[in-house]
């Protein structure tokens, strides 16, 4: 197991089948020094589990009881998927003892050592994924004050799936209270300290960061960069000699490897990555570069051609065609989206241009693109006049220019024309496959197809006012129309979004009843309509807490329609939700990619990396979100809380301030004020937050999950567990971030916590 034991002064010895406690002794999985670990069964729970006891020898176990108390501490302030959970302390009699989680999976020096052995060293991805989540488990420790201090392979163990988990904080320095081995000795093990450790000197959260680079390095080379017999040897060529070089023993490592390990093993402090953070982004920007490799012997291949399509002026003499204009630039993305080989910036990247004098080559920059598409449309009675250019950005050049002179009812007829167009004059730089006609069903009635339009444009805009009138105007279309298939599948996003949102003059249920007959109209009138699976997608996840149904129609919508950013955006959410951060990284990171200068995707870009507990990604992120809109209220709440967990304080009140002063919403104020003063340890300025905020619930409703939340954060745990079963009872939007959420990580050990998070549904972390 790789983890150290113990067994308290006096104790007869245990025996395999015995009983101590609850627990049955089924195995002995590991001894040293200091004791034994057994497999267990805990007959409570009837679970595995690893049981820890104090080592027997009576000379040296007073010592080794303040390391296994001081453990059990540590490790209680911390939960991670990275870092192995433990159940309980107990005590029986003689026996002392820890439990963990039973981790089968052996520890990473003997995967290393057995890849050695057979010939047959990791791979760089395995490399570069045990390095991650090793970082990611001494991250979330520092942020927690903890520092191991004795990192190593053997202190990493691996459940069946391969998952690291650190364990044996037996000698970790706990920031605000005195550690039992002392803050400046040589606690830990002599090939993976730090030169500060080795020397007794000092240590912080860099010694923890140099541990980290002689394991990296031994993932790549299969041993240790310090390797003697004699351990004084060791110490001295851990102060005064440099690492070998990774190439001595493998010619199969990328370039960027390297640099990572050495700036980790840097015997100076100051001049080593100064956090885990710093060396975790590199490791994931190395990891990026070799997700798509490319080699001299492989041929280049042209990138597909980018386009934007920019919205048409209104040209009219009466200015009255401003949602026209926008319904013809939207169906020409639309229609366009839809032709593989052709990447396409969505709507609301396009739409910042809106109204502005602009610079074709500083719009090529923003959005990424080669090419623009550019109209103007002038409406006379019923008599349409649409002239569009196609230009190339670098140089201004047209590439295709056109004037349809036509009746309004042609209106369809010439969108689909455009986009056509549009498309045989990129053939040439289309995938080798001819390319397809662009079809699309849209209805015949024009009155409709208004109504239609102007309901985007509100929701869109996202706040409860703007829903609302989307809501009636998705309603005139479906009058108008009752075939129109767009129409509905507006109609239900809007609902689920109102209801998401806690916007409802009406009952919950009855709300979402209407998203899920829209959302079911959609998909029976055109099977074929990426938005109406999407709609689908979205109510049932959100309504129905259904996830592997909300997955199958969000896939749905992507195999119709790979370029539309919105489908991305939503299935991004729904992977955060359950915990498969990774895809939903890739997914989010796709939709910004297609809708660069959105905003909602663009602050949802931040909260993922917020979940995936990248929080200074996930800052800076928010920064850039501000700097496309400072008064884009999401941006400053992800920003705080995204302070916060980074330890930031300052920072984040400083960001509440400037959300209060957008929004006026005084009782979110509250909620975050709250919040924020009881992780600062301000317990009395939280309670008077928490007070004033009782105060304001009986004029508004103040849902279960936000008492959860703020009760949890006072240490009221009994009380926050209470009220997420209400939650769950009241079916409490919010509680789908139950799982990704990390104001939740005092809860999870606890035995309720599963049960409510099997009740919701959520399938297992990394099971599709």
């Amino acid at each position: 197991m790789g983890q150290f034991s113990t067994q308290f002064e006096g104790a007869a010895p245990l025996a395999i089948g015995e009983t101590v406690s609850h627990y049955e002794l089924l195995e002995k999985v590991a001894a040293g020094g200091m004791g034994v670990v057994y497999k267990a069964r805990d007959q409570r729970l009837d679970r595995l589990v690893a049981l820890k006891f104090l080592g027997a020898d009576p000379q040296c176990s007073r010592e080794h009881m303040e390391l296994f108390l001081h453990e059990a501490r540590a490790i209680s302030q911390l939960n991670h998927p990275n870092i192995a959970t433990i159940y309980d302390v107990g005590e029986e009699g003689a026996h002392r003892f820890l439990a963990f989680e039973y981790l089968p999976g052996g520890t990473l020096r003997a995967k290393i050592r057995e890849a050695s052995s057979n010939g047959s060293p990791l791979g760089v991805r395995a490399i570069l994924s045990y390095a991650r989540q090793i970082g990611e488990a001494l991250s979330h420790a520092h942020r927690h004050g903890i520092i191991h201090r004795d990192v190593k392979s053997e202190n990493a163990l691996l459940t069946e799936e391969g998952i690291v988990k650190l364990t044996d904080f037996g000698v970790a320095l706990v920031a605000g209270r005195e550690s039992k081995t002392g803050g400046s000795d040589t606690a830990g093990t002599a090939a993976y300290m730090s030169p500060e450790q080795a020397q007794g000197l000092d240590v912080d959260a860099r010694s923890d960061v140099f541990s980290f680079g002689v394991v990296l390095f031994e993932l790549a080379a299969g041993r240790v960069p310090f390797h003697d017999r004699q351990e004084a040897v060791i110490l001295y060529d851990i102060v005064h000699t440099k690492e070998p070089p990774l190439s001595d023993f493998r010619k199969d490592l990328p370039e960027g490897l390297q640099p990572i390990v050495s700036k980790a093993l840097e015997k100076d402090p100051e001049n080593r990555y100064q956090s885990v953070d710093e060396m975790l982004r590199d490791i994931r920007s190395l990891s990026e570069s070799l997700k798509t490799p490319i080699t001299r012997r492989e041929p280049l291949r042209r990138p597909d051609p980018t386009i934007a399509v920019l919205p048409f002026v209104d040209m009219s003499p009466q200015k009255d065609q401003d949602f026209f204009c926008d319904g013809v630039t939207e169906e020409i993305i639309n229609a366009l989206t839809s032709v593989k080989g052709v990447k396409v910036v969505s709507r609301t990247s396009a739409f910042q241009f809106k109204g502005q004098p602009y610079d074709i080559r500083e719009i090529g920059k923003q959005l990424g693109v080669q090419t623009v598409l550019e109209g103007s449309v002038r409406k006379a009675g019923n008599r349409l006049r649409i002239t569009v250019q196609h230009i190339n950005v670098s140089d201004g050049y047209h590439l295709w220019s056109q004037r349809y002179d036509r009746e309004m009812e042609d209106v369809f007829a010439i969108q689909d024309e455009i986009a056509q167009a549009v498309v045989d004059q990129l053939r040439h730089e289309l995938a080798a496959e001819p390319p397809q006609a662009v079809a699309r069903k849209h209805t015949a009635n024009v009155e409709a197809y208004e109504c239609y339009l102007q309901g985007r444009y509100f929701l869109n805009q996202r706040t409860a006012e703007a829903l609302n009138k989307s809501l009636d105007c998705f309603r005139s279309a479906t009058r108008k129309d009752p075939q129109y298939a767009l129409a509905f599948a507006g109609l239900a996003e809007a609902y689920t979004l109102l209801a998401a949102g806690g916007h409802l003059e009406e009952p919950q249920v009855e709300t979402l009843a209407k998203a899920r007959d829209a959302a079911q109209r959609a998909i029976e009138l055109d099977p074929n309509c990426a938005e109406a699976h999407v709609s689908m997608g979205l109510v049932r996840f959100r309504a129905e807490w259904d996830f592997e149904g909300a997955e199958r129609e969000f896939l749905r919508a992507l195999e119709i329609n790979e370029g539309y950013a919105s489908g991305h955006h939503h299935y991004a959410m729904l992977l955060a939700m359950t915990t498969r951060l990774d895809e939903a990284i890739k997914q989010i990171e796709r939709a910004r990619e297609l809708d660069p200068l959105a905003l909602i995707i663009s602050t949802a870009v931040g909260r993922i990396y917020y979940f995936a507990r990248r929080f200074e990604d996930s800052i800076a992120q928010g920064k850039r979100t501000i700097a496309l809109d400072p008064t884009f209220p999401n941006a400053y709440f992800d920003l705080s809380i995204s302070y916060a967990q980074a330890g930031k304080f300052d920072e984040a009140e400083e960001m509440m301030r400037k959300l209060a002063g957008l929004t006026e919403n005084r009782m979110r104020e509250l909620i975050l004020l709250c919040r924020l003063e009881a992780e600062r340890g301000h317990r009395d300025k939280a309670l008077g937050y928490y007070a004033e905020l009782q105060k304001v619930s009986k004029t508004q409703r103040v849902g279960a999950y936000v008492w959860a939340i703020l009760d949890v954060g006072l240490g009221e745990l009994d009380r926050a567990m209470t009220w997420l079963q209400q939650a769950f009872e009241d079916r409490d939007p919010p509680l789908l971030y139950l799982q990704c959420e990390h104001i939740w990580d005092p809860l999870r050990s606890r035995p309720e916590f599963p049960g409510l998070v099997r009740k919701i549904g959520f399938p297992r972390a990394g099971v599709r």
